[in-house]
């Protein structure tokens, strides 16, 4: 059968969290959840129905749970009906992490080695892939923005029809001009472990007793180590106690194989193509995708042993033996190794690769005069950077023009900025020029299709209506509220003041929040200076509770700032700024 991805909704029993606002007067307690809620848990259980997505080919079924982080929450092995990761009889989060609580199954994508992201029990954005011509893969997009620090996350899961593989694709983006520190890695909880070994580059888990496990292989990208705790194992993107950060505007792009290891009584060996167990006299063999007409060698007792063989996900081909092998090999027809496997397996080991760390990432500050950012263009590091402010202050400025000529040369250094693409395409749009380049915007996409700055500027490039329904090309944000105060703040951030007013008026259909409110009444102000109209705003919100994430991207706060000196009587915009005081710099991120 061809791959297959589909919908569906499964019901689940999970372990019940209450959250708790953030206090100010107890940095030590809130300051590494905010801007998000501390959560802890109550020990109580509950029923509830999770949306998830299925990917099947022949070999694999594989669900993923868009409201439980995107996480894989199952893998089933179709020819041995073997459920790798098998759902516990209720999924308990536990206490611990900087918001508080985790919960531990499952396979998920970290930002950070040691503790799960802050989203890792909440919703995100996806979207369905269905597998085109024969031979395609079928598909499902994962995207979010973290809370704090900005990075873009955007995961694709992808099964092709042929192989007993599911490959995990995972773009990082840093969406500000802030460097962050960035040390990802994919984890797997996995329970009964008995083996936890670097092979060539990946790792192996395998569990003797269900005579099933897990492989993780690197994909074109190197992960240089390997770490595990408790029953939690990780394939790491940097080696161990290297300081890495992501910097403004960089983009990082690495994958990960994940294959099945069932049908062999014990695992002995593997490789991204194949994989084997040793009993007794007795060789299993299987492949991830067909191979027939390989060659298997076989070193024992100091003879080489040769033997055709037909491999195939299907089937486990046995060899009967006089006794167990040092070394096995199999080749194909064209005499390549896909499968180099001498001595034994061992027991929870763990390897780092020895690689160099590398220069900090160059970072440009914000709000630089002309001169010193055309000086800084000079700078191989900070081209990118310093024609993208120059574009920027050139929207600010109605030089639209201008704009995307700063844009196109940002674009020349650092083509991989899906906002920079979209920048000039907004530029574009305000020059009226309908001759400009018609491939911005297609480039945006293919870099980030769930970025939601992409469906707002859909929205912005229709004809402005009087209609005050809300429009339904912006449905799917509803799903995902923090999308609207995101898409304002970028808007806001590029001077697009126009823009943001007419977005924010359409979000507030949508959403009512109370930090929309107050970026309307901020762009009155720096706007048109609309005093009675931003103080209607900041009137409204006063009513509306303030709903997580809290105030903490750049634009919120200096919007909350000017608010505070404007209405100085307004107790809500004194207690608000109180909280961002849990944003103060540490060790999360760098400026």
């Amino acid at each position: 059968m061809p791959s297959e991805v589909f919908e569906d909704w499964i019901e689940l029993s999970i372990g019940l969290l209450e959250a708790e606002a953030p206090n100010p007067s107890k940095p030590a307690l809130f300051a590494r959840s905010y801007p998000l809620p501390l959560l802890r848990t109550t020990g109580q259980v509950e029923k509830r129905k999770f949306r998830v997505i299925t990917l099947e080919n022949d070999h694999l079924i594989v669900v993923i749970a868009p409201d439980l982080g995107g996480r894989i929450v199952r893998l089933i092995d179709k020819h041995f009906n073997k459920d790798i990761l098998p759902l516990p009889d209720a999924l308990t989060p536990k206490p611990g992490d900087a918001r508080g609580a985790s919960l531990s199954h499952g396979i998920q994508v970290r930002l950070s080695r040691d503790e799960d992201r802050s989203n890792s029990m909440g919703s995100s954005s996806f979207q369905i892939e269905e597998a085109g011509d024969e031979g395609e893969s079928a598909a499902v997009w994962i995207g979010e923005v973290d809370s704090g620090s900005d990075i873009g996350l955007t995961i694709r899961y992808s099964l092709s029809p042929d192989r007993m593989e599911l490959e995990c694709q995972v773009r990082a983006f840093n969406r500000s001009f802030r460097a962050f520190d960035y040390d990802p890695s994919v984890v797997v909880a996995f329970q009964g472990l008995a083996y936890f070994e670097q092979s060539n580059s990946g790792v192996l888990l395998f569990d003797p007793e269900k005579a099933c496990g897990l492989a993780l292989w690197p994909g074109d990208e190197p992960m240089d180590s390997a770490s595990y705790a408790g029953e939690e194992a990780c394939l790491n993107r940097f080696a161990a106690r290297l300081d890495k950060q992501l910097g403004p505007r960089q983009l990082d792009v690495w994958s990960v194989r994940i294959q099945p290891l069932a049908g062999v009584p014990n695992l002995a060996g593997a490789s991204p193509e194949a994989y084997f167990g040793s009993v007794d006299q007795t060789l299993s063999l299987r492949s991830i995708e067909g191979r027939p007409s390989h060659e298997v060698f076989l070193l024992a007792g100091g003879a080489t042993l040769s033997s055709p063989a037909n491999l195939s996900p299907g089937v486990v081909t046995t060899m009967a033996l006089d006794q167990a092998p040092d070394a096995v090999l199999i080749r194909d027809t064209q005499k390549t190794e896909i499968l180099r496997s001498e001595g034994a397996l061992e027991e929870l080991a763990i390897w780092s690769a020895v690689v160099a760390d590398a220069p900090p990432p160059a970072v440009l500050p914000q709000g630089l005069p002309t001169k010193a950012l055309q000086r800084a263009a000079f700078e191989p590091p900070l081209k990118h950077q310093a024609h993208l402010f120059l574009g920027m202050d050139h929207l600010a400025a109605g030089r639209f023009q201008e704009a995307g000529m700063e844009f196109e040369s940002a674009l020349l250094y650092n083509a991989e900025d899906h906002l920079t693409w979209w920048a000039k395409a907004a530029a574009a749009r305000l020059t009226g020029d309908e001759a400009q380049d018609q491939n911005d915007l297609p480039n945006a996409h293919f870099l980030a299709p769930l970025e939601p700055l992409l469906r707002a500027e859909a929205f912005l490039g229709q004809p402005q209506s009087m209609d005050r329904d809300k429009s339904p090309l912006l449905d799917s944000l509803d799903e995902n509220p923090e999308s609207f105060v995101n898409v304002a703040c970028q808007l806001i951030a590029h001077g697009l003041i126009k823009d943001s007013v007419r977005w924010i008026d359409e979000a507030l259909r949508h959403q009512e929040m109370a930090m929309l409110h107050y970026l309307l009444a901020y762009c009155h102000l720096k706007g048109s200076g609309m005093a009675f109209e931003a103080a209607k705003e900041v009137q409204t919100a006063l009513a509306m509770p303030l709903a997580p994430p809290y105030p903490w991207r750049p634009v919120e706060l200096e919007a909350l700032k000017l608010l505070a000196e404007t209405y100085p009587a307004d107790k809500k915009l004194s207690e608000m700024l109180q909280l961002t005081r849990l944003l103060e710099p540490g060790p999360a991120h760098k400026s």
